[in-house]
């Protein structure tokens, strides 16, 4: 087992990356297991947050999100969102932001990530493999951590970018 680090904007952009420093394509497959990606936001400081309405625009939005989501994920947790905006106090230093918390993605091998390496696949492909495949983006972890009052959404769009709903 070998654990490295890689750098690159998503996990699925370790397939084109390995490639790109050499290794040969039919080697890539069968050795990667598990490509995990990685940003931290920093997490609302609950001495001071204060909670935000959340308009029809935005309650749509997040249904949009919840219902495409792949079927492992529970939506449960999710029901109600609440989400907050960062205010600052003395606990927090005046920031409103308090410690840091990792969003997440997770793309895993297996054969059908061997075939398509095999076949020169491009980063679109193997993208909707990883969908295939159930994968939540680092983005809609982030967005699912903001809407559990862990995080804002402009921190999640500070580390993923441009939201896209």
């Amino acid at each position: 087992l070998v654990l490295s680090t890689l750098h690159t904007n998503d996990a699925v952009g370790a397939v084109p990356r390995l490639v790109d420093l050499g290794v040969k394509p039919q080697s890539v497959g069968p050795a990667l297991s598990l490509v995990i990606a990685q940003r931290l936001v920093r997490k609302i400081c609950t001495a001071c947050r204060k909670q935000t309405d959340l308009t029809p625009d935005m309650k749509s939005k997040i249904e949009k999100l919840l219902a495409r989501l792949p079927a492992r994920v529970d939506r449960a947790p999710y029901a109600a969102p609440i989400m907050y905006e960062a205010v600052g106090c003395d606990a927090c230093g005046g920031i409103g932001y308090r410690g840091r918390i990792g969003v997440f993605e997770f793309f895993k091998g297996g054969s059908d990530l061997e075939e398509l390496i095999l076949d020169k696949v491009s980063e679109l492909s193997l993208k909707d493999l990883a969908k295939k495949q159930g994968m939540v983006i680092m983005q809609e972890d982030g967005i699912l951590k903001a809407i559990s009052g862990i995080t804002t959404l402009e921190e999640v769009e500070s580390a993923t970018g441009p939201i896209v709903w």
